[in-house]
């Protein structure tokens, strides 16, 4: 049988380590965002990027 041993200075050094996890994540994220939404869309185009010019 396993055992679980914690006092409160283990739950707060856990609740510090999700803490700065959380700030790291979120930074990241909000970098990956930053740089994703400014993304050009691709051209639509021909061979070697030639224009195509749709029929109407």
């Amino acid at each position: 049988m396993s055992y679980v041993l914690a006092g409160p200075e283990l739950a707060a050094v856990a609740a510090n380590n999700l803490a700065g996890t959380r700030s790291t994540l979120m930074a990241a994220n909000a970098a990956a965002t930053a740089t994703t939404t400014r993304a050009v869309a691709p051209a639509v185009g021909g061979q070697h990027g030639t224009p195509v010019r749709l029929k109407k």
